[in-house]
């Protein structure tokens, strides 16, 4: 019922129709989430503030440093597509959608990821696009 439900609103479709256009976005999706959740699911476990020093370090785990002038314009190019993408994609819907599906075909649930992104979001967001 609840995969029904999902499926029948307009607004979630546009969402995933949304997703499918936007593609693998920056990295592979798998990299992009296991960095994520592997950098980002701590720091946010531990209340580790996105908009701190501590957040900009983790971040630059996720996206990946800028160490040159020529690195930080590449970055922020880089790092505004990555939000865009995140934005995009991050949507707990979404996240139950694919383990409905996963639930229905009896493979196993992946680990939320929603919540390590919505963090990234705001790492990137206050920390600009550029480091």
């Amino acid at each position: 019922m609840e995969l029904a439900e999902l499926i029948s609103d307009e607004d979630f479709r546009r969402r995933l129709r949304r997703i499918a256009l936007a593609g693998a976005g920056p990295l592979p999706a798998y990299e992009l989430r296991s960095r994520v959740l592997d950098e980002a699911g701590p720091a946010l476990a531990s209340g580790v503030d996105p908009a701190s020093e501590a957040g900009r370090r983790v971040l630059d785990l996720v996206a990946g440093p800028a160490v040159d002038r020529a690195a930080v314009e590449r970055a922020a190019v880089e790092r505004a597509a990555l939000l865009e993408w995140m934005e995009t994609v991050a949507d707990e819907r979404v996240e139950r959608y694919w383990a409905l599906l996963a639930a229905l075909n009896g493979h196993q649930r992946s680990e939320p990821a929603v919540p390590a992104f919505t963090w990234v979001i705001a790492a990137l967001r206050a920390h600009g696009t550029g480091s």
